[in-house]
């Protein structure tokens, strides 16, 4: 007893942690006081649970840092890597809380919704607020992100949207294009030939659970990425294959990531979307033709969900919301009736999109009734319910332009928007797994959210004032 009392009594201080304990979800801050720590040289980087921490902001005796979570729960140590090279390690240093629900790793698949596309960019803030990222939030549970750095692929401004009543949305293409320039300066790298796409990771070490890349269709999450689509190539690389260099071909697709993980929940946001969303996005005007239904890739979808049903894991796939909700298509419309169509012709087309979402939806259902660990998660019946206006707090919101569910790029969902799809997963979840899934309460959510038509109006866009209808507005 003496012997033990000694060496306790002897044992070098431990950093103390500010929090001292989080969720295993982790992505928050943690201040690490060192007035008490005898260390050879200073801090150049923080493991907490064996996972490397990003972000770090020295003081004089201390160190604050962004944690990513861990998949072990419990006291766990952290290591302070040292400028001389040594690393100084203390044990049970930091406590990282039990998850809400024992479901195993939380895997996530998919595109732009997925990923955590908003405003037609990439930031941290949409990837952190991603549908995945929010129901692991809520659960408590580790899932790595890959998390681009700030200012990586900017959103839309509010500057750039056009003034009232118009309020036009940038061209996406455009911003797509403006943004990779941008990109490519920020990873800039003199000991390589052309961009390092590990710097455009904050931490490119780390294996993400959530596989989600913008563009994806059902054909390229089974047989990979054209060599030929160089967004795609950009994209998958900085999710999936950091390493490798930007013009070599990504040799890996998602679900092959999946295959050799061992996922106990893997969620579907959007894999869908865009085998049918170039009938608004493909061209000037609204096209029918450019969805692809069951016709065109059913078999496709059939085989995808077969093989994920395979990985033996419970698969949650949301449904399509319909495209004539979005402000984008609105925007469509209201476009093509000024040049001369007649709202009866422009109508007609949009519920000829519609009815092309409505059958990939209902091939969608067919094909996870044929598998008991697949689910559906009725997204699109969701956005039906609030598009014409729902009361979140004391504030309306809605799907139309600038309703605060949409963000600024009139396609992608906004923090709440997002929010909402979160907790259909989780209301499935805790349906099909019997589980306890408390959902995101939106009434917080949407005072933060940038998109929300309050913070719009403050940023300089008048919300109140934009087309939503299909006929213009007069003048």
């Amino acid at each position: 007893m003496f012997f033990a009392f000694l060496a306790l009594a002897c044992s070098p201080p431990a950093p103390v942690a500010t929090p001292a304990a989080l969720s295993a979800f982790g992505y928050e801050d943690v201040r690490f006081d060192l007035a008490q720590v005898e260390l050879s040289s200073p801090v150049v980087g923080v493991e907490v649970g064996g996972v490397a921490a990003f972000h770090l902001r020295p003081e004089s005796d201390a160190i604050t840092v962004t944690v990513q979570g861990s998949p072990v729960s419990g006291e766990v140590p952290v290591a302070l890597l040292l400028e001389d090279g040594s690393t100084a390690v203390f044990d049970k240093a930091f406590v990282y809380e039990e998850p809400a629900a024992d479901i195993g790793e939380l895997w996530s698949l998919g595109a732009s919704v997925a990923m955590g596309v908003q405003g037609g960019g990439i930031a941290q803030r949409g990837q952190l607020l991603a549908p995945s990222a929010q129901v692991a939030r809520q659960l408590g549970l580790f899932h790595p992100l890959p998390l681009f750095v700030p200012d990586l692929l900017p959103n839309i401004d509010p500057s750039e949207v056009g003034a009232a009543p118009g309020c036009e949305i940038p061209d996406l293409g455009g911003v797509a294009t403006s943004s990779a320039s941008h990109a490519f300066k920020l990873m800039e790298d003199p000991d390589s030939e052309g961009p390092n796409l590990r710097l455009g990771r904050e931490d490119p070490n780390l294996m993400a659970r959530n596989l989600s890349v913008a563009g994806t269709r059902m054909e390229e999450l089974l047989d990979g990425y054209s060599d030929e689509d160089f967004t795609q190539q950009f994209l998958a690389h900085l999710v999936l294959q950091p390493e490798q260099p930007l013009f070599d071909p990504v040799t890996v697709q998602q679900v092959d990531v999946l295959d050799a993980a061992t996922p106990g929940v893997v969620l579907l946001p959007d894999f869908i979307g865009n085998d049918l969303v170039d009938a608004i996005l493909a061209s000037d005007v609204l096209d029918p033709s450019l969805a692809h239904g069951p016709d065109e890739v059913g078999g496709i979808l059939n085989d995808l969900v077969d093989r994920l049903a395979a990985t033996g894991a419970e698969v949650f796939a949301a449904n399509m919301p319909l495209l004539s909700t979005t402000p984008l298509a609105m925007d469509l419309a209201r476009s093509m009736v000024r040049d001369g169509s007649s709202e009866a012709e422009v109508q007609d087309l949009l519920d000829r999109i519609d009815a092309k979402v409505t059958a990939l939806n209902d091939a969608l259902a067919a094909a996870a009734d044929r598998h008991p660990n697949v689910h559906l998660v009725d997204a699109a019946g969701e956005v039906q319910r609030v598009a014409d206006g729902v009361l979140v707090g004391d504030e309306q919101v809605g799907t139309w332009k600038f309703g605060g569910l949409i963000s600024s790029d009139g396609i992608h969902f906004s923090d709440t928007g997002s929010a909402m799809l979160a907790n259909g997963f989780l209301d499935a979840m805790a349906d099909e797994l019997g589980i306890d899934a408390p959902r995101v309460d939106l009434e917080p959510m949407l005072a933060g959210d940038p998109y929300a038509p309050n913070n719009l109006t403050a940023a300089g866009i008048d919300a109140v004032r934009c087309d939503i209808g299909l006929t213009p507005s007069a003048p």
